[in-house]
């Protein structure tokens, strides 16, 4: 979760081409055709350009009343709803999620990264592990016109955990995490804030449900989000001052 805090004479204007939803889109077979959406709000801090569909700060919505009343539900639903077609991201504040997990992972995962890089390289992403694990500072790069910067932080890189035996083939990435045990508490921490997540996850998908005027579980009832493919990145910023130069 982002504090939900941000200022938006701050902010840069930033705009979005937005696809329309129709006749080819994957979730049209699965709606109603009455209930497909097809109006075009424009919410606070947005803007229409030549097409375009510009913002100039990112939608917060309060999603604490979302197990409420049913105008409670209703109201939160347009907000998502909203936030979703102008800007494409939100915020989002009342989540419920327990501050003491929060807290338990951000700690942990901070004395994780104090580690030596011997203790590291125990989890290192390659091959065996299916790309999954540490990625030392460097790897990732960020390429633009005329050269390439290699960006500044480490991360570990975890996904679903889908058992597949005795695969040999180099193209199949569905397997077990190297989870970070060298901090025992870590990988309980982490699997409880994965189950959270999708937790919430589910919750939101009813909350924008309900911004398109359907039934709460039309996502669930359609086995649309029963296996979630979940991401999550850990990752540690060190100071700058030591941050490689750009190459070319």
């Amino acid at each position: 979760m982002l504090p939900a805090r941000l200022s938006p004479s701050t902010r840069p204007l930033a705009c979005l081409l937005l696809p329309r939803l129709d006749s080819h889109h994957p979730w049209h077979s699965s709606l109603p055709s009455s209930k497909v959406p097809t109006r075009r709000l424009l919410g606070r801090g947005t803007r229409q350009r030549a097409g375009r569909r510009c913002f100039t700060s990112i939608p917060i919505v309060d999603i604490g009343k979302l197990g409420g009343s049913v105008s409670e539900r209703t109201v939160i639903g347009k907000e998502l709803d909203a936030a979703c077609r102008d800007c494409g991201f939100f915020y989002i504040r009342g989540h419920g999620v327990d501050e003491t997990l929060l807290k338990s992972v951000r700690e942990l995962t901070r004395e994780w990264f104090d580690l030596p890089d011997n203790q590291k390289q125990l989890i290192q992403v390659g091959e065996h592990t299916k790309f999954r694990g540490w990625q030392p500072l460097g790897v990732n790069v960020t390429r633009y016109e005329g050269g390439f910067q290699r960006d500044w932080h480490e991360s570990i890189d975890l996904y679903r955990e889908v058992q597949v035996a005795n695969s040999t083939d180099p193209r199949e990435l569905r397997t077990i995490n190297p989870w970070p045990k060298q901090i025992p508490l870590l990988e309980p921490a982490l699997k409880a804030y994965v189950t959270a997540m999708l937790r919430l996850g589910r919750h939101l998908m009813r909350g924008i449900a309900i911004g398109l005027e359907l039934s709460p579980t039309v996502f669930e009832d359609a086995n649309k989000i029963d296996e979630s493919y979940w991401c999550m990145r850990l990752i540690n910023y060190p100071p700058l001052a030591d941050a490689p130069k750009a190459s070319g």
